[in-house]
């Protein structure tokens, strides 16, 4: 019942402005078989995403605009590598950064990552405190699919950031 009221809010449809009240992102990270990596999926405001990429570099953003600065990928990068971290099997794990692209109200912008190369997979541990600087009501939803099924479903927050997972 809570993810689908989570699911509502989060695809609020089309409107216009794009300020909202509600500080939530959302994280699926989903292993791939075929690919024996995992592939994370990011669903992020983007007006929040700029605030908080305006610490690293003053500059207009514009994000998801033909107008979109030069550097936004890399000021992304760098802000998740400081707010968003997975350990497997009690390793930090990096990642790559596959890309990013606007969401269908333009309000979000999904980011896309991939951890590949992993065979056995035991524990995962996330860290997402991405936007908690900023809101103090931010909750970052993650949710983790391992072989075909849901294994874990956290609602992380600037007090509790991370969360573990073993299968």
């Amino acid at each position: 019942m809570l993810w689908m009221v989570l699911s509502m809010i989060l695809s609020f449809g089309n409107t216009n402005s794009l300020d909202h009240d509600i500080h939530i992102s959302k994280c699926i990270i989903e292993y791939s078989e075929s690919d024996k990596a995992f592939q994370i999926m990011m669903h992020v405001f983007v007006d929040d995403l700029e605030l908080a990429l305006q610490k690293l570099d003053s500059s207009s953003l514009k994000l998801n605009t033909e107008l979109e600065y030069e550097k936004a990928d890399s000021l992304i990068l760098d802000y998740l590598d400081d707010h968003f971290q997975i350990a497997i099997n009690g390793k930090t794990t990096s990642y790559n950064y596959v890309g990013k692209e606007a969401s269908e109200d333009l309000q979000a912008v999904w980011i896309y990552l991939e951890i590949p190369d992993l065979k056995d997979v035991n524990e995962v541990n996330v860290r997402d405190d991405m936007l908690t600087e900023l809101y103090d009501d931010q909750t970052n939803i993650v949710q983790i699919r391992y072989k075909g099924e849901k294994r874990a479903y956290f609602l992380l927050t600037g007090k509790e950031p991370s969360d573990t997972v073993t299968f």
